[in-house]
């Protein structure tokens, strides 16, 4: 059975998050992606807590007004005693058995052959109503949860809470950890696997036939939606201290990288483009010859990478577990945090020490035969039925 091929069985993806439903997220690429790929197997319906809604339809005004109360929900947070946020978490934890029989109620109704749930914060009913049904349920897992909310408020409950999550996962037929996290909870059970993000297919044809010309004037960029783990100021600091020895610019892509720009352009050109949707972005890359990641976490996965190494850019990266694991030879790799070995490399390759336009080229042959949108998917898919229908693979039925 091919993937493209279509199974009568129902499937339920689940999501219980409000943000993942921002359709300027990462998450909702994600999950977009994640559906529209198993939908091609499998009569998918997707669900919102307890209710089933049509995915192409979602509401911007809507979703767009949920992430804005979420982000005031948050700010909240910050300002919380440790007491009142271990309420929140109490409550929370209740809502998990408020929600239980109106999803149960309504996929009794579906009867589907699975639940696929993207994992969030102290959210477990998706499992339970699985179990009582007596269907494969598979999380999607994106980050740590627990760690996630910590950011936010502090409760006495963190230790239960990260247990929790881990307990989930224990139990449940198979995760999907995006990045490396599986080697963080290390499951005593067999009943996970690491995957990684992906790019689209039309992107991988756009630069198909595309050859970098390596001219006098060097390209480096750096795309990102600001955020901490990003490390900027390792950015700014590794940049100040190069030495100029050819025409070079950096070109600030995404959002918030207005302090980057500030700070860099009495020492190198700087150009900011700002925020580009994907069509655009595509076209720009074209002209770039190195992708810059200056941070990311240990275990997680960058999407951005992929926009780099499609576009047959170069890239330097922290030396991280995840970036590591998943493609050791094919970039740039710095001492994780270190500033000055950042800038060693950056110097590197304006002296000419690294053939870019070749390393370039197998970093996009590697994310065509390995990293497109539906090779991840096709890895996902081959779990669920394997798992559900007791066969090897979707190749084996």
């Amino acid at each position: 059975m091919k993937l493209s091929s279509k199974i009568t069985d129902k499937g339920v993806y689940l999501i219980t998050e409000e943000g993942c439903l921002n359709s300027t997220t990462g998450a909702f690429r994600h999950i977009m992606v994640g559906f529209e790929n198993l939908s091609r197997s499998f009569d998918l319906v997707f669900f919102f807590k307890t209710s089933s809604i049509d995915f192409g339809d979602i509401s911007k005004q809507i979703v767009n007004q949920k992430a804005s109360e979420t982000k005031k929900n948050i700010k909240a947070r910050n300002r919380s005693s440790k007491f009142k946020g271990s309420l929140k978490d109490f409550k929370l934890f209740l809502v998990n058995f408020i929600y239980l029989i109106p999803l149960l109620i309504k996929l009794k109704q579906e009867k589907p052959a699975f639940i696929y749930e993207r994992a969030a914060y102290l959210t477990f009913y998706g499992l339970i109503v699985a179990k009582i049904l007596k269907i494969p349920h598979f999380y999607e897992a994106n980050g740590l949860q627990f760690q996630r909310m910590e950011k936010y408020y502090s409760s006495f409950f963190s230790p239960i809470i990260r247990w929790i999550e881990k307990k989930t996962y224990q139990n449940s037929t198979h995760v999907f950890f995006v990045g490396t996290y599986g080697k963080y909870w290390s499951l005593p059970k067999n009943n996970w696997s690491n995957i990684e993000n992906g790019v689209e297919q039309e992107y991988v044809d756009y630069f198909q036939n595309h050859l970098k010309e390596l001219e006098v004037e060097l390209n480096f960029c750096f795309v990102a939606k600001l955020m901490p783990h990003q490390q900027p100021d390792l950015l700014i600091k590794a940049f100040r201290e190069i030495k100029l020895n050819r025409p070079v610019n950096l070109y600030l892509i995404g959002e918030g990288l207005e302090s980057i720009e500030k700070q860099l352009s009495t020492y190198i050109n700087v150009v900011n483009l700002g925020f580009l949707n994907r069509e655009v972005l595509k076209k720009e890359l074209k002209r770039m010859h190195v992708g810059i990641i200056a941070g990311s976490p240990i275990f997680q996965s960058t999407m951005k990478i992929y926009d780099y190494a499609v576009s047959k850019c170069s890239v330097i990266a922290p030396n991280t577990y995840n970036l590591k694991y998943w493609y050791d030879d094919y970039f740039i790799s710095f001492e994780d945090g270190n500033a000055d070995d950042l800038s060693f490399r950056i110097q590197e390759v304006i002296d000419n020490k690294f053939d870019i336009v070749k390393k370039g080229e197998n970093f996009y042959k590697l994310v065509k035969h390995k990293f497109t949108w539906e090779s991840t998917y096709k890895n996902v898919l081959d779990q669920i039925i394997k798992n559900t229908y007791k066969i090897e693979s979707i190749t084996s039925k």
